[in-house]
């Protein structure tokens, strides 16, 4: 049967002793790397694998020790939506949110600081037995959009 392939991954690169040393102390720069001629999405200074899309080489960050639902069967691996706080669903605007009493807006800064950070530098989960990385953008698009039938869900193409 035949399998249309629309990228391939890299991985030789990864063995390399500058790589390692760089990986090692996050210095890859964000954006293109003429070394590796490929564009690192990488916001945290380190690089994984490297997919060529049809001609074009992006870098992902490299894959974290730990990742969002690898305590899970396999089955049961896949994009979730995290539980937004109840009493932040009702806040429509900034200005609802910045009337709220100080204290009560304190206990969801962490919760609105994982966000920001997910929003930044992107979003690992397992898939299906999978390390999966997904952009900030492409996270705050699953995560915070609502679409004709609610909000959208994770597709994987072309596994």
């Amino acid at each position: 049967m035949y399998k249309q392939t629309l990228y391939t991954i890299h991985k030789d690169h990864l063995y390399d002793k500058k790589i390692k040393h760089t990986n090692k102390h996050k210095n890859f720069k964000y954006g293109y790397n003429e070394d590796l001629d490929c564009v690192i999405i990488s916001k945290d200074g380190t690089l994984g694998e490297i997919y060529n899309i049809q001609g074009l080489k992006v870098g992902l960050p490299k894959t974290p020790d730990t990742i969002h639902g690898e305590d899970l069967d396999k089955a049961d691996q896949y994009f979730r939506i995290a539980n937004k706080p109840e009493s932040l669903k009702k806040l429509r605007t900034i200005y609802d949110f910045q009337s709220t009493p100080e204290n009560i807006k304190e206990k969801y800064y962490p919760y609105i600081d994982s966000e920001f950070t997910n929003r930044d530098a992107g979003y690992w989960f397992m898939c299906n037995g999978a390390a999966n990385y997904i952009t900030g953008s492409h996270y705050i698009y699953l995560t915070w959009t609502k679409i004709d039938v609610g909000s959208p869900d994770f597709r994987q193409a072309n596994s």
